[in-house]
């Protein structure tokens, strides 16, 4: 350890604690009532509509409104209307995924089999006895979702490292461990009762952004750049062309929007509610705070630049930014609201990964009754497998530009968003339309980002030719395969729309 460790973590030291303490003590709380697979993998389906929708809208959000939101308001030329657009459009894909997704999915997985998993939703959905779906649609989400795990834990302990020096493979094995214990213990149901923790984070770091900009005494330390910060952002949208970046800025607005369709761990949260049929009120209200958490992570990205006076390029330079500018102790704890949001996204992509290697490939097909403690015991140990083969990634990998966290999430959505959201309003789709959807969204969205990186355009917004690709392969591939809608699947449509529909 470097020189003055210890005076510049103790500033961060306190809140992260308390986080690692609560988590702790939630997963220890959820193990000893996870005694079957239903209980550990979807919480036997009794996770309150609040909770669930909470968990699914800031498995996503809480990572996006405070890294990608504020890099973008933070790039020196028309990088505040950008990050406008994102925002609103992440505010429009969360609302429409819960309102068209959530109640649909949590009927049709329980009518199918009671499915436990994604993937197994889709077998089932499908009616595909050849497991081909299964296998494809687990292999996709064990490989994305080690990946993303490792580029989360890498970004956290680089924040953790560029404030205390601690080094980066301490910081990287802290961070790993902290959440494999967490989602070892307790699954999904621990992971979704988080979600209030990461909501109050959210909450609590934007409220520190709201209150400097009307008393920028808070950043101290520096002379801001500008009168205010509402007034720099009016200023640089003043001087922004813009009807020339208009359309780049609706291709961003739709990308962001079609994020939050095919996101595994979306899915399985609205799986895990309690309630079949949440009213669209209650749902709106749970979705309230996402405006104005929108507009926090917008001037967030604005008093960075300001305080650094444009020259944000990375995270770490971002936290770094914050850490060092920010008045004491308000700078430790915008950096350790950041870590935490950061770290528990990571746990999602664990736990599916995880789940998929274990529940999807490796005991689907057993002849033995993986239903008990017994059962649970594998998911746990896939879980561990595959966090330690994440960590091992984020250590001796060499980080590339083409498996970025913005690549990873937009292949997975593109992949599964297509067919998520049109089997659920369509009987006439098949298993061959499903599986050359999820391959052709996967291939398209990799050669969309390779093109952006070799043309030096990296926010290419490929979830979109990717998305419309998997909507074509899905539904021609259906029509060209010509087979009849079996019993099994119509009943259970029927059923599905019949409930939803009830008031």
């Amino acid at each position: 350890m470097k020189d003055g460790f210890f005076e510049r973590f103790t500033g961060m030291l306190w809140l992260t604690v308390l986080y690692a303490v609560s988590a702790m003590a939630i997963g220890f709380w959820k193990y000893l009532r996870c005694g079957s697979m239903s209980e550990y993998l979807l919480g036997s389906r009794t996770q309150f509509s609040r909770i669930a929708g909470m968990s699914a809208q800031t498995a996503l959000l809480g990572f996006f409104f405070t890294v990608t939101v504020p890099m973008k308001a933070a790039e020196p030329t028309g990088g505040v209307l950008e990050a406008i657009f994102a925002a609103a459009g992440m505010v429009l894909g969360i609302f429409l995924s819960r309102f068209l997704i959530s109640r649909r999915l949590r009927i049709y997985s329980e009518l199918s089999g009671n499915s436990l998993s994604f993937p197994e939703f889709l077998e089932n959905r499908f009616n595909d006895r050849s497991g081909v779906l299964r296998a494809v649609s687990a292999s996709a989400i064990l490989v994305f979702g080690i990946l993303l795990a490792a580029k989360l834990f890498s970004l956290s302990a680089s924040l953790i490292d560029s404030v205390t020096q601690i080094g980066e493979i301490q910081a990287l094995i802290i961070c790993g461990l902290l959440v494999v214990i967490f989602v070892f213990l307790g699954g999904l149901p621990a992971i979704a009762s988080t979600g209030y923790i990461k909501a109050v984070a959210l909450l609590v770091f934007f409220v520190f952004i709201l209150i400097f900009c009307f008393n920028p005494s808070y950043f101290e330390r520096i002379a801001f750049t500008g009168s205010a910060p509402l007034s720099t952002a009016a200023g640089s949208i003043k001087t922004t062309d813009i009807p020339g970046k208009l359309f780049s800025n609706i291709l961003c607005f739709l990308s962001y929007a079609l994020m939050f369709f095919g996101m595994p761990f979306i899915n399985l949260s609205y799986m895990s509610t309690k309630e079949r049929r949440v009213p669209k009120r209650k749902i709106f209200s749970e979705l309230l705070w996402t405006v104005p958490s929108a507009f926090g992570a917008v001037m967030t990205g604005i008093i960075i630049s300001g305080a650094a006076q444009g020259r944000i390029t990375t995270v770490e330079q971002m936290v770094k930014t914050v850490f060092d500018t920010a008045a004491q102790p308000t700078g430790a704890i915008m950096v350790s609201l950041i870590f935490i949001i950061c770290i528990t996204t990571s746990d999602t992509a664990l736990f599916t990964a995880g789940e998929s290697f274990s529940y999807d490939l490796f005991t689907h097909g057993s002849t033995k009754d993986t239903s008990g403690k017994n059962g649970v015991n594998v998911v746990r140990f896939g879980v561990l497998g595959a966090a330690v083969i994440a960590i091992l990634y984020a250590l001796f990998a060499p980080d590339t530009e083409f498996v970025s966290t913005e690549f990873l999430i937009t292949a997975v959505s593109a992949a599964f968003g297509p067919t998520t959201l049109f089997c659920l309003f369509s009987n006439r789709l098949t298993t061959k339309g499903a599986v050359a959807s999820i391959s052709g969204g996967l291939i398209c969205a990799a050669v969309f980002n390779y093109i952006g990186l070799s043309t030096g355009i990296p926010d290419v917004p490929a979830i979109i030719p990717a998305f419309v690709l998997g909507t074509v392969l899905l539904f021609a591939v259906s029509f060209l395969d010509r087979k009849n809608i079996p019993a099994k699947t119509a009943n259970e449509f029927g059923r599905t729309k019949e409930i939803a529909h009830l008031k």
